[in-house]
């Protein structure tokens, strides 16, 4: 129970810090958030943001990757990566999938505020989504999205997870006898020289499972961010997170990996 209690914080504390929100006014009932994002034509919110904001309870269940919402009587619930969501058991189809990207769960803005009973509304010119409830009022700035970039083709999901997993493979290559050939199709010569001359990456396997969020930064590139939770660290009494930053170019009629690297962010917790 300890651990789990540790692990909300941990959430809550990296949503707090990635997500600030300021004041538009006096009241303390209206808010600016400058982390919307604007992805296949449709605008995501950080969704314990916004609901919370909205006078709804959240809860994170890491096990399922399920995401709760209550309010009074309205009770949502949302798997992360899933286009499906119910409302009071009702079963719905969203436009787009949530995600999660650096700690922070992203969810379809006017399904999550109509679902909480909020007024949604879109400002073209401000490049801003405006949330109206009861009073409450929400402004998202939208960031300048690198998906609108048209890409030459976008990357399949078994794609993406085939990557990961070569990636994977590539932290030991005690078993693989030719590392050229057998990475040729997935990676550029660039990272397979990489491999080569460090034997292997240099950081722990992520599961192709665990959340990640891709964003095209041009025509023929693309990143891919992966991310872990490693749990409590004792030693450092600190929860940690690895992060895996993947690049990717598109050559030769396919997505490669070129480069990789990875982090891990530490919070540490008061005694």
């Amino acid at each position: 129970m300890k651990k789990k209690s540790l692990l909300a914080l941990f959430a809550s504390s990296i949503l707090l810090a990635l997500s600030p929100p300021s004041n538009l006014s006096a009241t303390s009932d209206a808010y600016e958030l400058t982390e919307g994002i604007y992805q296949d034509n449709r605008t995501l919110v950080p969704v314990r943001f916004v609901s919370e904001k909205l006078g709804a309870e959240v809860t994170w269940n890491k096990e399922n990757k399920r995401i709760e919402i209550k309010k009074e009587d309205t009770e949502i619930s949302l798997v992360l990566g899933s286009k499906v969501a119910t409302v009071n058991q009702e079963n719905l189809e969203l436009d787009t999938a949530s995600f999660s990207n650096f700690g922070i769960t992203y969810v379809p803005a006017r399904f999550v505020s109509q679902s909480l009973g909020a007024n949604v509304s879109w400002n073209k010119q401000a490049n801003q989504v405006k949330i109206l409830s009861e009073g409450k009022q929400i402004l998202v700035n939208l960031k300048q999205a690198p998906s609108t970039i048209n890409p030459i083709q976008k990357i399949s999901l078994n794609t993406q997870n085939l990557l990961i997993n070569k990636l994977n493979e590539a932290t030991d290559l005690s078993s693989i006898k030719q590392v050229r050939t057998h990475f040729r199709g997935h990676f550029t010569d660039q990272l397979i020289n990489t491999l080569i001359q460090d034997k292997g990456l240099k950081h722990e396997a992520i599961p192709a499972s665990s959340s990640f969020y891709i964003e095209y930064t041009g025509l023929k590139t693309a990143r891919l961010v992966q991310s872990k939770d490693m749990g409590l660290n004792e030693a450092t009494n600190s929860m940690e997170i690895l992060f895996r930053n993947i690049f990717l170019v598109y050559t030769n009629g396919s997505w490669k990996v070129n480069q990789a690297n990875s982090f891990i962010s530490s919070n540490p917790l008061n005694q």
